[in-house]
């Protein structure tokens, strides 16, 4: 079971990093529209599976300077 959850961990981190990677290319205003929504999405379930698997949060300047590099809402994840 711990397996399956690094692998999704894994999995959504992939898909974080290539929506990312994907917005630096300049897309039009609908792919990056696009982008930026799944990129919400990937975000959000990445974080929940975090919080259920890893109570505890340790948050990182790092992490947080790049999050205000891309322009996704900072709406609480659904």
């Amino acid at each position: 079971m711990i397996d399956e959850e690094f692998a999704a961990l894994r999995s959504h981190r992939d898909r974080i990093h290539r929506y990312r990677r994907l917005l630096t290319t300049q897309p039009t205003g609908l792919e990056r529209q696009d982008l930026e929504r799944r990129l919400y999405e990937e975000r959000c379930a990445f974080d929940a599976l975090i919080a259920s698997r890893f109570p505890l949060v340790f948050n990182s300047p790092l992490v947080a300077d790049r999050e205000k590099s891309v322009s996704v809402t900072t709406e609480e994840c659904d």
